[in-house]
């Protein structure tokens, strides 16, 4: 069987892929020292599954926070190994919150952001 047949033949006994949606979002800043930011959300079949978020500090540089939403009852988190600190997420009513607590302290920090208008 020749490579192109070959090709055609697996194509025809795959299964129909379902294909994950991203949707992109701007978010303004309201309670943060960041001056801008862009939501990202990833869903397959429904199911939201992870969020980034690209926030703008003042200095220029864009902090990316990759969110795991996997679990329904748990809210997004982002947690690196031997990492001092985790990162909840909480979208309600068109704000976005992003909570960064210390693991081996008392330090909180909050930051909020509204969803920006469709246009």
């Amino acid at each position: 069987m020749s490579g192109r047949n070959l090709l055609l033949a697996a194509i025809g006994v795959c299964p129909t892929v379902a294909l994950a949606d991203v949707e992109a979002t701007t978010l303004v800043p309201l309670a943060t020292d960041f001056v801008s930011g862009e939501m990202r959300t990833y869903s397959h079949e429904g199911q939201t599954h992870s969020i980034l978020i690209e926030a703008k500090t003042d200095y220029g540089d864009d902090l990316p926070y990759l969110f795991n939403c996997t679990h329904p009852a748990v809210q997004c988190r982002m947690e690196f190994t031997g990492d001092e600190y985790s990162y909840l997420l909480d979208i309600r009513d068109g704000v976005v919150t992003i909570v960064t607590q210390s693991t081996t302290d008392d330090f909180t920090n909050t930051d909020t952001f509204r969803i920006a208008e469709s246009q």
